[in-house]
Protein backbone atom coordinates (compact mmCIF):
# COMPACT_ATOMS: atom_id res chain seq x y z
CA UNK A 1 0.00 0.00 0.00
CA UNK A 2 2.79 2.12 0.36
CA UNK A 3 4.10 1.59 -2.56
CA UNK A 4 1.71 2.36 -4.19
CA UNK A 5 0.43 5.83 -2.54
CA UNK A 6 4.31 7.33 -3.23
CA UNK A 7 3.57 5.88 -7.21
CA UNK A 8 0.12 7.37 -7.40
CA UNK A 9 0.57 11.16 -5.29
CA UNK A 10 4.68 11.20 -6.07
CA UNK A 11 6.66 12.49 -2.49
CA UNK A 12 6.08 16.08 -3.37
CA UNK A 13 2.11 15.23 -1.79
CA UNK A 14 2.80 12.59 0.42
CA UNK A 15 3.21 13.86 4.23
CA UNK A 16 5.42 12.06 6.75
CA UNK A 17 4.22 12.11 10.33
CA UNK A 18 4.85 10.70 13.14
CA UNK A 19 2.70 10.37 16.98
CA UNK A 20 5.58 10.03 19.02
CA UNK A 21 5.29 11.06 22.64
CA UNK A 22 8.07 12.77 24.74
CA UNK A 23 9.50 9.63 25.45
CA UNK A 24 10.78 8.97 21.58
CA UNK A 25 14.25 8.59 21.71
CA UNK A 26 14.77 7.60 25.64
CA UNK A 27 15.54 4.89 27.38
CA UNK A 28 12.95 2.47 28.26
CA UNK A 29 11.01 3.61 31.62
CA UNK A 30 8.05 5.14 32.91
CA UNK A 31 7.08 8.45 31.04
CA UNK A 32 3.77 10.63 31.14
CA UNK A 33 1.14 11.07 28.45
CA UNK A 34 -1.44 13.45 28.99
CA UNK A 35 -1.27 12.78 33.16
CA UNK A 36 -1.01 9.06 32.79
CA UNK A 37 1.68 6.83 33.47
CA UNK A 38 3.13 5.32 30.77
CA UNK A 39 5.53 2.41 30.41
CA UNK A 40 7.78 2.37 27.49
CA UNK A 41 9.60 -1.35 26.95
CA UNK A 42 11.50 -1.99 23.84
CA UNK A 43 10.09 1.00 21.84
CA UNK A 44 6.31 0.40 22.72
CA UNK A 45 4.71 2.68 24.67
CA UNK A 46 1.63 1.79 26.41
CA UNK A 47 -0.88 2.84 29.84
CA UNK A 48 0.55 1.55 32.78
CA UNK A 49 -2.56 0.34 33.92
CA UNK A 50 -4.25 -1.63 31.56
CA UNK A 51 -1.58 -1.91 28.65
CA UNK A 52 -3.46 0.22 25.76
CA UNK A 53 -0.93 1.45 23.65
CA UNK A 54 0.01 5.15 24.74
CA UNK A 55 1.06 6.86 20.96
CA UNK A 56 4.19 6.02 19.74
CA UNK A 57 8.45 6.65 20.27
CA UNK A 58 8.81 6.43 16.26
CA UNK A 59 11.37 9.73 15.31
CA UNK A 60 10.84 10.54 11.76
CA UNK A 61 14.15 9.93 10.42
CA UNK A 62 13.06 5.97 11.48
CA UNK A 63 9.91 6.55 9.53
CA UNK A 64 11.95 7.96 6.53
CA UNK A 65 14.16 5.01 7.28
CA UNK A 66 10.75 2.94 6.93
CA UNK A 67 9.77 4.08 3.93
CA UNK A 68 13.09 4.26 1.76
CA UNK A 69 13.10 0.66 2.85
CA UNK A 70 9.73 -0.03 1.54
CA UNK A 71 9.74 1.86 -1.39
CA UNK A 72 13.26 1.88 -2.99
CA UNK A 73 12.87 5.64 -3.85
CA UNK A 74 16.30 7.71 -3.55
CA UNK A 75 16.58 9.98 -0.51
CA UNK A 76 16.20 13.08 -2.65
CA UNK A 77 12.57 12.25 -3.36
CA UNK A 78 12.17 10.77 0.69
CA UNK A 79 13.43 13.69 1.57
CA UNK A 80 10.06 16.15 0.04
CA UNK A 81 7.31 13.74 2.08
CA UNK A 82 9.55 14.78 5.61
CA UNK A 83 10.18 18.12 5.20
CA UNK A 84 8.95 20.16 2.07
CA UNK A 85 5.06 18.46 1.61
CA UNK A 86 4.40 19.10 5.46
CA UNK A 87 5.71 23.08 4.95
CA UNK A 88 3.36 23.29 1.94
CA UNK A 89 0.14 21.56 3.34
CA UNK A 90 0.96 23.95 6.32
CA UNK A 91 0.63 26.78 3.97
CA UNK A 92 4.20 27.48 5.58
CA UNK A 93 6.86 29.61 3.22
CA UNK A 94 10.57 29.71 3.41
CA UNK A 95 11.31 26.36 4.80
CA UNK A 96 11.47 22.83 3.67
CA UNK A 97 14.06 22.59 0.99
CA UNK A 98 18.11 23.72 0.78
CA UNK A 99 17.99 26.70 -1.44
CA UNK A 100 18.55 30.75 -1.09
CA UNK A 101 15.68 32.35 0.64
CA UNK A 102 15.12 29.30 2.86
CA UNK A 103 15.59 28.33 6.34
CA UNK A 104 19.00 26.70 6.83
CA UNK A 105 17.24 24.48 9.56
CA UNK A 106 18.57 20.69 8.45
CA UNK A 107 19.68 17.85 9.83
CA UNK A 108 22.06 15.49 9.03
CA UNK A 109 21.52 11.97 9.13
CA UNK A 110 24.73 8.94 8.73
CA UNK A 111 23.78 5.69 6.21
CA UNK A 112 21.93 4.04 9.60
CA UNK A 113 19.61 7.41 9.63
CA UNK A 114 21.19 8.13 13.07
CA UNK A 115 20.94 11.95 13.41
CA UNK A 116 24.31 13.89 13.50
CA UNK A 117 24.55 17.20 13.06
CA UNK A 118 21.31 19.62 13.89
CA UNK A 119 21.56 23.48 12.42
CA UNK A 120 18.77 25.69 13.13
CA UNK A 121 19.01 29.14 11.31
CA UNK A 122 22.48 27.77 9.92
CA UNK A 123 23.98 27.50 13.53
CA UNK A 124 25.04 24.26 14.58
CA UNK A 125 22.61 23.47 17.49
CA UNK A 126 23.81 19.66 18.00
CA UNK A 127 26.74 18.03 16.82
CA UNK A 128 27.23 14.31 17.16
CA UNK A 129 30.39 13.14 14.86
Amino acid sequence: MIQLVFKVKGADHVVLITDAMRAAGMPDGEYSLGGLPVIVSEGAARLKDGGALAGSTLQLAVAVKNISEVTGLPLKELVKSSSLSAANALGLQGIGKIEPGFAADIVLLDKEFNCKVTMVDGEVRYDAR
